[in-house]
């Protein structure tokens, strides 16, 4: 499988960005101050994290673009403080103009940029991709928290789970919970997004299935699902129907792993 570039990475932020403005900017007030999918935020406090998370990766962007210090927690924190403070329809609105910036920004890019531009993470750091990437699994997944409050069907969409799977390695290790006894599953998307595994221990590990390997169960889903398995937002009332399983492990195993961030 080819490498995604910067500009595919670009391309689905600026979809997912599209998809979140036509699903929140009709929202009433009512509608906006009603719980999300996540528990402890309200749908507008939602798109608050998602207009919050765009002003500071803007910030962090223009830092690097113009070869300056990446802020940090100090300013992360002023951040948070103003959003915190915005009116539930000021949350909404102001997300979707924050996060047009930000699009725009990555949009303006330069290849030579993109090829050589770092973006410092504490100890480590990403090139473009790598930043927009990660913007994209936040978007991405939180538009979903939005969408789902409407449509109880609602799913990640495609382009974007088809980028964020090779790459949820690091996810599943953050998030996983241990399995006492280990366990491996096999995870074969129904959409051709490729087959993945999952084994979990002590640590929970997420990469490209090993035909040769045996496994002690088998789930067929779709990528999206995968996407929010790891995720830890494929409960039982939003599991897409059609799902299969053999095996003597399987979802409801990988769900104990999985309960979220």
């Amino acid at each position: 499988m080819t490498e995604p570039t910067h500009v595919d990475w670009i391309r689905a932020a600026r979809a997912s960005h599209e998809r979140l403005s036509g699903i929140a900017a009709g929202l009433t007030e009512d509608q906006l101050v009603a719980q999300s999918y996540d528990t402890e935020w309200t749908v507008a406090q939602v798109l608050s994290h998602i207009g919050s998370g765009a002003e500071i990766f803007g910030l962090m962007a223009q830092a690097s673009l113009a070869g300056a210090d990446s802020p940090g927690s100090e300013q992360f924190q002023a951040v948070w403080a103003v959003w915190n403070a915005k009116s539930p329809v000021a949350m909404r609105d102001d997300a979707l103009a924050s996060n047009t910036a930000l699009v725009e920004l990555f949009e303006a890019i330069t290849p030579e940029q993109a090829a050589s531009v770092q973006i410092s993470f504490g100890p480590f750091s990403v090139d473009i991709a790598g930043l927009v990437r990660m913007r994209l699994s936040e978007h991405a997944l939180h538009t979903w928290d939005v969408a789902v409050f409407l449509d109880p069907a609602a799913a990640v969409a495609q382009d974007a789970a088809a980028l964020l799977l090779p790459g949820l390695g690091q996810m599943a290790e953050r998030a996983g919970k241990p399995a006492d006894p280990a366990f491996s599953v096999r995870l074969v998307t129904t959409d051709g997004l490729g087959a993945w595994a999952v084994r979990a221990g002590a640590t929970a590990e997420f990469g490209a299935a090993d035909e040769t390997a045996s496994y002690d169960g088998e789930v067929s889903l779709p990528g999206e699902a995968l996407l929010r398995l790891i995720a830890g937002r494929l409960d039982v009332d939003h599991t897409p129907a059609g799902i299969t399983e053999s095996g003597v492990r399987g979802l409801a195993d990988l769900r104990r792993v999985f309960q979220g961030l």
